[in-house]
């Protein structure tokens, strides 16, 4: 590994210099020597020499970056991959600088949209494509534009996104936006029970986990978007070869594997009447629970909590913090006056009551910052506040 990475270092030392005169044939040739060392490479180490140091920042000088993508633009399809496993193999392998290398690829190059053009040209969105369709090439083109894109929307605001419509379309967003559902519908419910041939990742050079879980990335974040400004139809979003009634029955036996991920990571793919009937069963579920345990919710001792009156929000969010499932059963309340004396009274409910309507109130409060006001005195969260 640590040879490996000599090598590279002066390789890249000697060729990027002259890259720019190369011909595509040789760009190429040039990059898969760069893939096979980084392929021997672990990881970077924390204690490089100043030079070798130098060495691998020339794997984000703008000559090495165009050069990938003239190759991706000008070489036929079936050539594009050593460059694509090029890219990967940096972004999964270089932790150390990725985020930097990143930033090269995606802000100094046009390999996103390249990079759907290369999809588009293999015919991932013009066909169903099934598992058995998906070869290591497509997989590691949309593995890289996952990543790629992802970097770029955690910055990207909503002008260029919406109105510019850089890098891509609204209708090429749609357009992968259906590609991903396909992909996740059939990693997380149709493979989601393991040891099938969805999640066989024997012999893959990007494992099905690895691409489920960047293109889960993409798949929320462009979700995000669609919750600002709707860029596509509503229901792209639900996946139908999920029978609710089998995932209802997953989630309360002790076999709700893929339906607890799919719940916790991409749960707007089910309906919202299904989601509203699940949290329903929940409240009910949980009430089961503490009327099993012996919980009275009118009588009996709760969890306590003291809360100053003038610092009604911030001693609230500590205090439901540290109870944590308590909350579920009964939480008394104490005030505790503006002289630091304990206010009379025994919570029967009512203490509670106020607490939560104060603390919803200051929470809500525009002048906190939190969240801000429409003219018709509509909230909203407010986009400066962190």
């Amino acid at each position: 590994g640590t040879r490996a990475l000599c090598i590279l270092g002066n390789v890249l030392e000697l060729g990027v210099r002259e890259i720019s005169n190369a011909s595509l044939e040789e760009k190429a040739v040039y990059f898969a020597a760069i893939e096979a060392l980084v392929r021997r490479i672990e990881e970077i180490p924390g204690d490089l020499s100043p030079q070798l140091k130098s060495q691998l920042q020339l794997l984000q000088d703008k000559l090495f970056l165009n050069a990938m993508t003239a190759c991706v633009r000008g070489l036929e399809p079936r050539k594009h991959r050593v460059v694509f496993r090029l890219c990967g193999s940096l972004a999964f392998k270089f932790r150390s600088i990725r985020t930097s290398m990143l930033n090269a690829m995606v802000f100094s190059s046009s390999i996103i949209s390249e990079l759907y053009s290369s999809m588009a040209k293999a015919g991932i969105f013009s066909k169903s494509a099934a598992h058995g369709e998906w070869g290591d090439d497509l997989r590691e083109r949309l593995t890289l534009f996952c990543i790629c894109y992802n970097h770029l929307l955690l910055i990207q605001d909503d002008a260029e996104f919406f109105d510019e419509q850089k890098p891509c379309s609204l209708k090429q967003i749609t357009e992968v936006v259906r590609v991903l559902k396909r992909l996740l519908q059939q990693l997380y419910w149709e493979g989601g029970r393991g040891g099938g041939k969805v999640l066989d990742s024997r012999n893959l050079s990007v494992p099905w986990a690895q691409l489920r879980d960047v293109a889960t990335d993409l798949f929320c974040q462009l979700r995000v978007r669609q919750s600002r400004k709707q860029f596509c139809e509503r229901d792209i979003w639900i996946m139908p070869k999920i029978s609710f009634p089998v995932f209802k029955n997953e989630l309360e036996s002790k076999n709700s594997g893929r339906a607890a991920r799919i719940l916790r990571r991409i749960p707007f793919v089910l309906t919202f009447q299904q989601r509203v009937e699940l949290f329903y069963g929940f409240i009910r579920s949980d009430r089961k629970h503490m009327d099993s345990a012996g919980v009275n919710f009118q009588h009996g001792a709760g969890v306590g909590i003291r809360v100053r009156r003038d610092r009604v929000l911030t001693d609230g969010f500590e205090s439901l913090t540290k109870i944590g499932q308590n909350i579920k059963g009964r939480v008394q309340v104490q005030f505790i006056n503006s002289h630091g004396i304990p206010e009379t009274g025994i919570d029967g409910g009512g203490l509670f009551k106020e607490f939560v309507t104060e603390l919803l109130r200051s929470a809500f409060d525009p002048q906190l910052g939190l969240f801000c006001q429409t003219p018709h005195e509509f909230t909203y969260p407010n986009p400066t506040s962190f």
